[in-house]
């Protein structure tokens, strides 16, 4: 008797774990956040948009106009990065091919290109939002994007030692 009590008990835990397992993985498939890369493009322009604002005392025109510039920047290069992101996907797949140089050097040139054109729309983005300063406010903005394009180069190279270090 008091093994069949002890075995109604041990089934009524199984199941009642059971019971929470497809409980809480329901919630969590249900009310699943937002993947991280599609979160990060709306965080980090209110971030710069904020950055900005603060550092230049940007007036509200300036500030919407700043945000306009950006939305149409990226809106016109966002196809740009794709192509790139992709290129550089095929590219790596011919490492596990045979390839010939040509087919390499034909892929590589692209990536270039669209490159290329993806540095000088950042550059005219830049020029334009620049416009939007006045005369006391851009050696501000000036030394913002200097500092911004440095650390960016540092935190790459930081990424590059870690990298280094667990490998």
């Amino acid at each position: 008797m008091n093994r069949l009590k002890n075995t109604k008990v041990l089934i009524g835990i199984i199941i009642a774990l059971v019971v929470i397992n497809i409980a809480t993985i329901s919630f969590f498939w249900l009310v699943r956040p937002m993947p991280f890369e599609k979160n990060r493009g709306d965080q980090s322009d209110h971030r710069v948009e904020h950055f900005l604002q603060k550092r230049l005392d940007l007036t509200k025109d300036q500030s919407r106009s700043f945000r306009e510039e950006r939305h149409d920047h990226f809106m016109a290069t966002k196809d740009l990065v794709k192509g790139i992101r992709k290129d550089r996907k095929r590219l790596m797949k011919l490492l596990a091919q045979d390839p010939n140089s040509a087919e390499v050097e034909q892929l590589i040139s692209k990536i270039s290109s669209t490159q290329l054109e993806l540095e000088w729309a950042s550059f005219k983005h830049m020029q334009k939002l620049r416009g939007f300063c006045n005369e006391a406010q851009r050696p501000k903005f000036d030394s913002l994007v200097y500092k911004i394009v440095d650390r960016l180069g540092h935190s790459r190279e930081r990424m590059k030692k870690r990298h280094r270090k667990r490998h």
